[in-house]
């Protein structure tokens, strides 16, 4: 008698549980409204030591790039431009990457193509530094920040 009045007293827990509005929320979109972001960190002024510092550009091809499929990182291309210009006027390390297989120089986006000498990485996955002479590239640059 006094196991089913447990199972009983749990059954009746769980169904009170279960009809709780925090119970019936289907995922973190029901809840999104109603969530507290912390505060954005304070932005600090940074120097830039271009003789130590190389500029990556990373998956900027037509086939990851373009109007169609990513807007925003087409409409980014006129700042790349002008951010690529900068680093190149002061003796930056250029270094450019690709996402996709078969890609490389003339899949990049036309305002911000690579140069002679700037080198493109292969689609090596997420992590360039895994089977790839990367990391000695940088520090044969003299590169420390990227």
């Amino acid at each position: 008698m006094i196991q089913f009045r447990h199972m009983l007293l749990a059954s009746l827990l769980g169904a009170a549980v279960m009809a709780s509005p925090a119970a019936r929320a289907q995922g973190v979109l029901d809840d999104w409204a109603s969530v507290k972001m912390p505060p954005a960190p304070a932005l600090k002024p940074a120097a830039v030591d271009p003789r130590t510092t190389a500029l990556m550009l990373f998956d900027f091809t037509t086939q990851t790039c373009s109007q169609e499929r990513r807007p925003r990182c087409a409409a980014s291309m006129p700042n790349m431009k002008k951010l690529l210009e900068d680093a190149r006027a002061r003796g930056m390390f250029v270094v450019y990457s690709v996402a996709l297989p078969n890609t490389g120089e003339k899949d990049m986006m036309p305002e911000i193509a690579p140069r002679a000498g700037e080198p493109i990485l292969p689609p090596l996955g997420p992590d360039k530094f895994l089977n790839s002479d990367f990391e000695k590239m940088l520090k044969d640059k003299g590169v420390k920040a990227a």
